[in-house]
């Protein structure tokens, strides 16, 4: 019986969102010419509440992210990446995606670093590679990141970029279900149904 759970992920979309700031209220009619002096971290917040404005005011995220994320924030970074991973406003390109994720990854922003390997298991935007993928997720379970908890048992569960080990593989999905991720739960029951057929078959 193989595995067939997706990476896990903090939305319905492939890639895991974000953790929003609150939102602020929308800057409408602000000139350009005052939203570009902005402090980068304004910025961003700006950009956020753009994309949770209902509806999302995808012209507007786009510019403040963008802005915010050249000044070199890795959280602005990784919700452009998000942005251009899903496609917001028409403007897919995995490919660029990638390279923002990698970029945040490396400052140390966990949910870029989730994303990154999601990206390097999947080979969306990059070429393949199972142990860097494994790298990623550590890096965001070890700061405490609940999808790449899971993310990070499930390889090992799974036997993915590193030998299977099921132990290994609990102490991470029990951390990622105590953080609220419910596909962890059927992860590990999978692994006990497996030890109780291999203890059936004498195996």
């Amino acid at each position: 019986m193989g595995i067939s759970i997706r990476p896990a992920s903090k939305s319905r979309a492939a890639i895991s969102a974000p953790r929003w700031a609150k939102a602020l209220p929308v800057p409408n009619s602000a000139p350009r010419s005052v939203w570009k002096r902005t402090h980068p971290a304004a910025a961003e917040l700006l950009g956020r509440a753009c994309l949770e404005a209902k509806p999302p005011q995808a012209e507007c995220a786009w510019e403040r992210l963008t802005l915010a994320a050249a000044s070199g924030r890795p959280s602005a970074q990784s919700v452009l990446a998000w942005m251009y991973a899903q496609g917001v406003g028409g403007k897919s390109d995995p490919g660029r995606a990638a390279r923002l994720y990698l970029q945040a990854a490396r400052a140390g922003d966990p949910t870029a670093q989730n994303n990154t390997g999601e990206l390097y298991e999947t080979g969306r935007g990059t070429k393949p590679d199972p142990k860097l993928a494994l790298e990623w997720y550590r890096k965001a379970a070890e700061a405490g990141f609940a999808p790449a908890q899971f993310n990070l048992g499930r390889l090992y569960a799974a036997g993915t970029g590193v030998p299977r080990n099921f132990a290994e593989a609990r102490i991470w999905l029990e951390k990622a279900e105590r953080d609220g991720i419910p596909a962890a739960r059927q992860l590990l029951d999978w692994m006990d149904t497996q030890k109780s057929d291999k203890s059936q078959t004498g195996k």
